[in-house]
């Protein structure tokens, strides 16, 4: 008995369920859009598996960047390496990048306490819990299927471009 790959539109909603399921684990929440457009993108760019399955790849390879891609570690470097420095200093310049550093962390704990306001906002406006470090997006999910599979991100969305076009000159001609 062979049983048929599902459409887009099933292979949707087991897209949804999927990313219900794993939003905790990847710390990310999808857009609607992102996950009809992973779908879409799976069953248009990668020909050698079947809907869900490839999907829910796509899925969780895009959750698994934007997790990565929203994780920061860069800020804590540069301030432990100004610190070393202030404090390897010879004593005449020690009290100058001393001072020096003093406002540049007060700067960066101001700009910090703003930031993580206006994230707290962002996340009460979209409902999202404090777990959650990033969306997925449709620019999410365009880049992990050119990694995957080597077409250009520009192709991908000059071939969307060229159909919304075709749509539009339809749409008018029959109106």
């Amino acid at each position: 008995m062979k049983v048929p790959a599902p459409n887009e539109d099933e292979a949707f909603s087991c897209s949804v369920a999927f990313a219900n399921a794993t939003k905790s684990f990847n710390a990310v929440s999808y857009t609607e859009d992102a996950l009809r457009y992973a779908v879409y993108l799976s069953n248009r760019y990668i020909p050698d598996r079947f809907l869900p399955d490839k999907a829910i790849d796509l899925i969780g390879r895009s959750g698994r960047a934007r997790k990565i891609a929203s994780s920061d570690g860069s800020g804590r470097s540069q301030r432990s390496t100004e610190a070393c420095e202030v404090h390897h200093a010879p004593h005449g310049k020690r009290d100058r990048r001393a001072t020096k550093f003093e406002r540049k962390r007060r700067f960066y704990s101001e700009e910090e306490r703003k930031e993580k306001e206006t994230l707290r906002g962002l996340r009460d406006r979209y409902k999202l819990d404090d777990a959650t470090t990033g969306i997925v997006s449709r620019e999410d999910i365009e880049e992990v299927v050119s990694r995957w599979t080597g077409v250009a991100v520009t192709s991908i969305k000059e071939d969307e471009q060229q159909k919304l076009l075709r749509h539009r000159t339809g749409t008018s001609t029959s109106v």
